[in-house]
């Protein structure tokens, strides 16, 4: 009974991570990213990245892409830990419901295919053989992208020109044994291109359905750099965050915590850039939005063709990328979002979080 009580309390939070702080884990990661610091600092980091852990649920990475080491308490307190992220998402979000689409990139293609505007082909081995939902789809295109079903941040993502590669199916469907979609290559109108060459750059638009009506949160526009084929972040992908009256790009970063105006590989200033037709976007991810009316935040990559905005998929509880890009956190607007969330639906869920 004691313990269905405490479940969820600070006490039980502080000592379910206490359990799991590792001090041998901590100081290797202070030793990685923040070598060539003074020991007196080196001293006083370690010491804040174990009551970051232990009070707010920061990780050791957020603590570093945020700069934590540099900023007082109360900075510290405007920013939203992942933790907190994810706690909201999975209240607002029925996983029971939505999780095939959620979490299955052949279910969501199929649930929002004429907003994707290309083809998609899901490919399994079963058995001794394997299987295609559409065979002819390797007739239409030479060119197409390979995704591993369950994975995401751009690994296991390949490029494969059947007029130059060979697709080495066997060798792919051996590695990832969940299978593999194949889908249609995006091509990008030259406004969007120009950045990056080698990636698809996509503009995160994320949305919070509040019932009485579906509002545009924290976007931004992603890019890749030198030979990656992915504009993921953990791929050296760069963010720039979008104002969502203008759609101007304001700030950019990376999560090595670079700060950018200009592109590093093709020179093109990042900073003002106006996505094109950004009010079609808006409208297209609110559309979206309408489709899952019980996801009540999610996040849709989005690319910019001669189809004009297609889907490239949609994200469960999409990432503030906002908050490192701009070194300031957004903890209040994130507490009114949830705030506006529970009145609606969630009693119960408006315990602030504390750090």
């Amino acid at each position: 009974m004691v313990k269905k009580y405490l479940k969820g309390s600070f006490v039980y939070v502080f000592y379910r991570r206490l359990k799991n702080f590792n001090k041998t884990d901590r100081d290797e990661f202070v030793r990685k990213f923040y070598g060539d610091y003074a020991p007196a600092d080196i001293k006083s980091i370690k010491r804040a990245l174990k009551w970051s852990f232990l009070i707010g649920g920061v990780r050791y990475k957020e603590f570093w892409m945020r700069s934590f080491e540099k900023k007082g308490l109360s900075e510290k307190k405007q920013f939203v830990p992942r933790s907190a992220e994810l706690n909201l998402y999975y209240q607002v979000n029925p996983r029971e419901k939505y999780a095939e689409l959620l979490e299955d990139k052949m279910s969501c293609y199929e649930f929002f295919k004429p907003y994707y505007k290309r083809e998609m082909v899901y490919i399994k081995r079963e058995n001794d053989s394997i299987s295609f939902t559409d065979k002819d789809f390797f007739n239409r295109h030479t060119k197409f992208v390979v995704k591993p079903m369950g994975l995401s941040g751009g690994y296991g993502f390949r490029i494969i020109d059947t007029t130059k590669d060979v697709f080495p199916l066997e060798e792919m469907l051996e590695k990832y044994p969940r299978g593999l979609v194949a889908e249609e290559f995006i091509v990008q109108k030259e406004e969007m291109a120009q950045f990056h060459k080698e990636s698809v750059n996509c503009v995160r638009v994320n949305t919070v359905n509040f019932g009485d009506r579906i509002e545009i949160k924290w976007p931004f526009f992603k890019m890749g750099r030198g030979q990656s084929i992915v504009d993921n972040g953990c791929a050296g992908g760069i963010f720039a965050v979008i104002d969502v009256n203008s759609g101007m790009t304001m700030k950019a970063a990376d999560e090595r915590r670079n700060t950018y105006t200009n592109h590093p590989d093709t020179g093109l200033r990042i900073l003002d850039f106006k996505i094109p037709e950004w009010s079609v976007l808006c409208d297209m991810a609110i559309e979206l939005a309408k489709k899952c009316p019980d996801c009540h935040i999610m996040g849709w990559d989005m690319a910019y063709t001669e189809k004009g905005w297609v889907v490239v998929e949609c994200n469960y509880g999409p990432n503030l990328i906002y908050q490192y890009v701009c070194e300031k956190g957004f903890n209040k607007d994130f507490q009114n979002v949830r705030k506006r969330l529970s009145a609606q639906r969630f009693k119960g869920y408006n315990k602030p979080w504390q750090f």
